[in-house]
Parts: C-alpha cells; sequence; structure tokens
C-alpha cells in the first residue's frame, strides 16, 4: 500500500526508501498529493500502472455537458419555449393583443443564453418581463421557471448575498 497512491512513475515504486522498515515502508516527508503533482508533470503515460500493476484510471474526462455548455443552454431554452408556444396563446386576456404573449415568452426565453457569462444582467431582464407579465394579467407560462434558472446562476456564480440569501 505504500505506493498505491502513484500515478504513473513506475521508476518511483521502486525506490527504497531508508526508514521502510521503521515505519512500514511508507515515504516520510512526501505527501501523496505531491508525488501526484511530480508525477503528472514528469511522466503522462497512457496507461499508468501503479506498483501492484493494476491500471490506475485517468484523470476523469469532461462530459459533452461541460464542453458545450452554451449549446446545452440553447438546447434546453428551445425545449421550454417550444412548450409554451401552444400554451400562451390561452394564457393572453382576450383584452391584449395576442402576440404579447410570445413577446413575453422571447422576453423570458432569450436572456437565458447569456446566464452564464451576465448572471446579474440575466437576472434583472428576465424579472422585469416576469414583472410586466404580472401587471398586464399574463398568467403562468412554462418560460417562468427561466427565472428560478436566473435565481440559480445569479446564487450559484455570484454568491447568496446578490441572490437575496443570508451569509
Amino acid at each position: 500500500m505504500a505506493c498505491a497512491w502513484l500515478t504513473a512513475s513506475s521508476l518511483a515504486c521502486r525506490l527504497v526508501n531508508p526508514l521502510s522498515a521503521v515505519n512500514g515502508g511508507v515515504w516520510v516527508g512526501a505527501t501523496p498529493v505531491t508525488w501526484r503533482r511530480i508525477d503528472s508533470v514528469t511522466a503522462r503515460e497512457k496507461e499508468a500502472t501503479n506498483c501492484t500493476g493494476s491500471p490506475i484510471p485517468s484523470e476523469a474526462t469532461p462530459s459533452w455537458f461541460q464542453l458545450h455548455p452554451r449549446l446545452v443552454d440553447l438546447i434546453f431554452i428551445i425545449a421550454i419555449f417550444s412548450y409554451n408556444v401552444p400554451i400562451q396563446f390561452g394564457a393572453v386576456p382576450r383584452h391584449l393583443w395576442l402576440g404579447t404573449g410570445l413577446v413575453v415568452s422571447i422576453g423570458l426565453c432569450a436572456p437565458g443564453l447569456m446566464r452564464r457569462q451576465r448572471p446579474v444582467t440575466t437576472y434583472v431582464v428576465i424579472q422585469l418581463v416576469a414583472v410586466a407579465q404580472s401587471l398586464l394579467g399574463i398568467s403562468l407560462l412554462v418560460a417562468d421557471a427561466m427565472l428560478l434558472l436566473a435565481i440559480y446562476t445569479l446564487a450559484s456564480r455570484k454568491g447568496w448575498w446578490l441572490s437575496g440569501g443570508t451569509p
């Protein structure tokens, strides 16, 4: 178990610790984190093995969702908007123009495209559109879920103090 945390260098596993009889073979003066850093810099092998010969899993590769966050946001926003389009016609009061619901839906969904870069701006724009929606008498829409997403993004990226929570 003394070398089990070494990552790539088989040579490091063969090094002899002069105090191995005293401390049970554990390296003195170097932490596993230090050895991981040294190994990751000095030996970038495709298939690393530890002292026992079993393969060491490589660093976690990012998922497709992590590699393409803007595309994921776009797909999510298109899904919400397209689900919202048939519903919004019934949510608009009769005294308003029928396209008002479509304008409100666009106003709720479109700012979501910039939520990762500008979370405060996104939240303010979506909040203003939601207030206008309430003042116009338009009932709740599916696109109002974008307000919850904007609050989540604001809290996760800017801290609780800005999103209305307590520190």
